[in-house]
């Protein structure tokens, strides 16, 4: 059976979308879902998502299409899929998609494994015996996302948040499976954090540096004060905590670009100083990762 190059590409979706609910939540999430919609992962990984928020999700049509795991009770990360496994006959959504895990507290990650397929809206509509689009790729692959503590008036945490990003790849190192995407929001900043230590680690590399040949300075500014006016009243600052990090023997990086960089049209909301400003999705950039299984 022949294929096409778009049937072979896998899209990774990572947004932090913002636990604030006082700032036009529900339209910031209409938004949010409608970049899903258009842009159409077959990954997401979401942080910063409280239980309202993911109501507001769910009641959209693409969610149908995906398979959920998430941190309970409160729903701060979730990671959705639409990759199954296994022959279309046999398919348990809530178990064949999902090898369990003993996994590092604070990291959510499913194991894909087998001939990976997704799901498509026909597959929804008729149920799970319906049919379903095969991604052509034998190949493992491990999916995490996470969300680091991020600086504070107590500190700046940055000792916590290089032994989490140890602690997670040394744990999907010591699994020995050769393909790994770990992309979340590690509140990462490299003027008080150094770099993101991948260095020394076989196979690691940050995709966006990896695509973009640049060590980020030059974008992937995911928490951007100047060019989101929504954090006009917040904190200021151009930082990079939102990433993908990649170990990856059997796919090629494709394309990253960054997500929700335009203001919703039509709403507004009033900071404490009565200043009107224009509501972007998030406080954050979310990132599209694309990767394509190597040919034979």
């Amino acid at each position: 059976m022949s294929t096409t190059d778009a049937d072979r590409k896998i899209k990774f979706m990572t947004y932090n979308v913002w636990s604030n609910e006082h700032v036009a939540v529900y339209r910031r999430m209409q938004a949010v879902s409608d970049l899903i919609a258009r842009h159409d992962p077959d990954v997401i990984l979401l942080q910063e998502v409280t239980p309202y928020m993911k109501d507001i999700l769910r009641k959209s049509p693409w969610w149908r299409q995906y398979y959920e795991k998430c941190h309970a009770p409160d729903c701060f990360a979730i990671l959705l899929t639409k990759f199954t496994t296994g022959q279309l006959g046999d398919i348990i959504p809530d178990v064949a998609w999902l090898r369990p895990l003993s996994l590092p507290k604070g990291l959510l990650s499913v194991f894909l494994y087998w001939k990976c397929r997704r799901l498509t809206e026909t597959a929804v509509d008729a149920g799970v015996e319906g049919r379903l689009h095969p991604m052509y790729c034998d190949h493992k692959l491990i999916v995490s996302t996470c969300l680091f503590p991020g600086p504070s008036q107590s500190g700046i945490h940055s000792k916590d948040r290089l032994d989490k990003a140890d602690q997670y790849l040394e744990y999907i190192d010591r699994r020995a499976d050769p393909n790994a995407v770990l992309g979340g929001d590690m509140n990462w900043d490299d003027d008080l954090d150094g770099p993101f230590p991948i260095e020394g680690r076989k196979g690691w590399v940050d995709a966006w540096c990896e695509l973009r040949g640049d060590n980020g300075s030059a974008g992937g500014l995911t928490y951007d004060s100047v060019a989101n006016p929504m954090l006009r009243s917040f904190k200021s600052g151009r930082t990079r905590p939102d990433r993908f990090i990649c170990k990856l023997r059997d796919f090629n990086l494709d394309s990253i670009e960054m997500i929700g960089t335009e203001a919703i049209p039509g709403v507004t909301y009033y900071d404490d100083k009565g200043n009107q400003l224009p509501v972007l999705p998030s406080h954050h950039f979310g990132l599209m990762l694309t990767v394509s299984p190597k040919h034979d």
